[in-house]
């Protein structure tokens, strides 16, 4: 009887452990189950992540090459307008020389001219004096070096603004290439 109570409580006792030993065993799986869907969540919130930034990231590439073809383009159509700039300031100068040249020759032949006549009244007793001849062929010669004046004065404000718009012009190229330059980088990262 003593022997079949000890197996009694022998068996009571492994059941018991048994159990116990199911419980902690549910209870791990339990826990584990848990640490695995939450780990699950965030892998997924993660991949949403990962997915949201590749899409940001395909959108900046498209946005970056829209600009540099913008800046491209407004480059060119730029260093075209400078280009027909310089062309019409070279012939607006070229124009200038030529009338400054016939300017030259028209009062040239109107001082030749005056002081033929003025040489004939001379010498036909013309009471009009040597001196003021002179002052007049000064006034002449004084109205010839203000036009030539005004003319290199204009030739000169014309070099000054094609050197000033090639400055802009390769201020601008310089800029072009620094923001695409900041926008390559910006790309990389």
């Amino acid at each position: 009887a003593r022997l079949a109570r000890l197996r009694v409580e022998q068996n009571e006792t492994l059941e018991a452990e048994k159990a116990r030993l199911a419980k902690e065993r549910a209870t791990e799986v339990r826990l584990e189950k848990a640490r695995l869907a939450r780990e699950a969540e965030r892998l997924a919130m993660e991949a949403a992540e990962f997915d949201e930034k590749c899409l940001e990231v395909t959108k900046r590439e498209s946005e970056l090459k829209a600009e540099e073809a913008r800046l491209a383009l407004a480059a060119a159509e730029r260093e075209e307008a400078l280009k027909a700039r310089e062309a019409e300031l070279a012939m607006t100068a070229e124009e200038q020389q030529r009338e400054l040249e016939a300017e030259r020759a028209r009062l040239a032949l109107e001082a030749a001219v005056a002081l033929k006549e003025e040489r004939e009244r001379l010498a036909h007793g013309s009471e009009v004096k040597e001196q003021q001849l002179k002052e007049m062929q000064e006034a002449l010669e004084r109205h010839v070096r203000l036009r030539e004046e005004a003319v290199k004065a204009e030739e000169e404000w014309l070099k000054d603004e094609q050197a000033r718009r090639g400055a802009q012009l390769k201020a601008e190229e310089s800029r072009l290439a620094s923001l695409a330059a900041e926008q390559e980088l910006a790309l990389v990262r």
